[in-house]
């Protein structure tokens, strides 16, 4: 299938993630785990919509605080020493990649409706560099 950069990492991160909470301590894995993989679900599930969905904005404003709920659960899992700070730190770089996308995704849609509500021609393909999306 053909998605969006930011999909197919967010995909990566998914099956990436998964292991990791699944070697949680039985006290945190049915609590903080199931969270974490249940926000992991959401944001992929997310982002897909606003891949697919012709009006994108509510989809990417609750993928935007779903990652920050997310951020937020995996601080709580270092906090409680449920893996080291290596795999912390590729966490975050994974998480702020895909953050960094979401942004920019953002970013283009203001600049999109913002051109378009002044009756302004859009050329799309320069809406976001590198990354192939439904206007």
């Amino acid at each position: 299938m053909n998605e969006a950069k930011i999909v197919n990492d967010c995909y990566n991160y998914v099956k990436w993630l998964l292991p990791i909470v699944a070697r949680y301590p039985r006290n945190y894995r049915y609590s903080l785990g199931l969270r974490i993989e249940n926000a992991i679900y959401e944001l992929l599930e997310l982002l897909q919509k606003c891949y697919l969905a012709t009006n994108k904005q509510g989809f990417l404003t609750e993928a935007s605080f779903k990652l920050e709920h997310l951020r937020l659960l995996i601080r709580i899992s270092h906090d409680m020493h449920l893996f080291d700070n290596k795999v912390h730190h590729a966490m975050i770089e994974q998480m702020d990649n895909i953050g960094k996308q979401l942004g920019g995704w953002i970013k283009s849609r203001i600049n999109f409706v913002s051109l378009a509500s002044a009756g302004r021609s859009t050329d799309f393909s320069r809406c976001v560099k590198g990354t192939q999306l439904h206007a």
